[in-house]
Parts: C-alpha cells; sequence; structure tokens
C-alpha cells in the first residue's frame, strides 16, 4: 500500500484528521463494523512506522518527519508521536517548529502533569533557561513526575536561581519522599551557596 493510499484512508476514515479538534473514532456504518475501523487503523499504523524505520535507517530524516505528521494528524492525542515528532524535528535542526509541536500537545492536554515536560526540556536544551522554567514551572500544581522537578530545578540553578533550586527540589522529596536524587541535589547546592554561589 502506497503512503498517499494510507493518508488517504486516514482521511476518509477521520475526516478530522488534522483538525484541533479531539479525535473521534468513526461511527461504525451499516456495512463497516467498528472493528473492522480498528483493524485498518491497527494497518495504517503498521504501515507507516515500517516505512519510517526504513527512511530512519537511510537517513531520510525529513520523510520521517513528514510521516509523522501525518500520524499526528489522525492520532492528536498520542504522546509518543507528539514526542517522535519533536524528537525528528530536533535532529534535523528545526527546534522552534519541535518546541510548536510540544506546545500543541500540552494545550490539549492542560490539566496532565507531564504535557509541558517536553517543551520545557527543548527549551532547557537550547540554554534558554527563562522559558524552561516558565513551562515547567506551570506544571507543578498537576503533580508531574520527578523529571519535570528536575529539568526545573536545574533551570533555576543555571540561571543563579539556588533558592528556587533548592525549592523546587524540597518539591520533589516531599511528592517523591524515598528518592535519593532530591536529597543529594538539595545538600549540593546548599554547599554551592555557602561557598558564594559558585
Amino acid at each position: 500500500m502506497g503512503l498517499i493510499t494510507v493518508a488517504a484512508i486516514a482521511l476518509v476514515l477521520n475526516p478530522q484528521a488534522g483538525s484541533s479538534k479531539p479525535k473521534t473514532a468513526a461511527k461504525p456504518t451499516s456495512d463497516v463494523s467498528q472493528d473492522r475501523i480498528n483493524e485498518i487503523w491497527g494497518h495504517v499504523d503498521t504501515r507507516i512506522n515500517n516505512q519510517a524505520d526504513i527512511w530512519y535507517e537511510l537517513g531520510e530524516f525529513p520523510s520521517c518527519v513528514s510521516l509523522l505528521r501525518v500520524q499526528s494528524g489522525y492520532q492528536p492525542h498520542s504522546y509518543d508521536i507528539c514526542t517522535n515528532l519533536g524528537w525528528m524535528l530536533e535532529n534535523i535542526e528545526l527546534p522552534m517548529e519541535a518546541i510548536d509541536v510540544y506546545v500543541d500537545f500540552a494545550n490539549r492536554h492542560p490539566n496532565w502533569g507531564d504535557a509541558m515536560f517536553p517543551a520545557g526540556n527543548a527549551y532547557y536544551n537550547l540554554k534558554d533557561y527563562p522559558n524552561a522554567i516558565k513551562y515547567l514551572g506551570a506544571s507543578l500544581s498537576k503533580n508531574p513526575t520527578q523529571n519535570t522537578y528536575r529539568v526545573l530545578a536545574r533551570a533555576y540553578e543555571r540561571s543563579g536561581k539556588l533558592q528556587d533550586a533548592i525549592r523546587t527540589w524540597e518539591l520533589e522529596l516531599k511528592r517523591f519522599p524515598k528518592e535519593l536524587t532530591p536529597i543529594a541535589n538539595i545538600k549540593r547546592v546548599k554547599a554551592k551557596i555557602a561557598a558564594g554561589g559558585k
């Protein structure tokens, strides 16, 4: 099956593909069962993933990006597809386009604590610590996983905001009291402050 055919099937089965509206499964008609529709979608994904693997091995990264954009069009709520697309965009040196993908995903999931992590982490990797702090800091009230606390604390530290870094490590420790990482980092940053903040 050609990729154009795959994309056409995706659009026929889900005319909302690519829209900002949440995906709703196509309703079964009298001649097409939901099981059959799910089977077709499974084959679409398998075909796209197999072709993406081939192109990735050949270094055809822009082609991989195109396939991931098709997938994100009909699976706009998939964290894996979002982060794969963003990662590939970063690989081809389009970090701001990757961040747009991450922020769009986060906007679709405003109550999920880890939804902003990809955007905040991408800003951190770009050494844009104010934006990393902006995106990751907004997640703290939504009970994110440890990575959000850790990257946020490091962004504060790299920005010279050592007390904020300690406060963030302490918040992680409060949520995850068995974690050793925040304990070690609180001690390290306090020693840094005692040594004059260097």
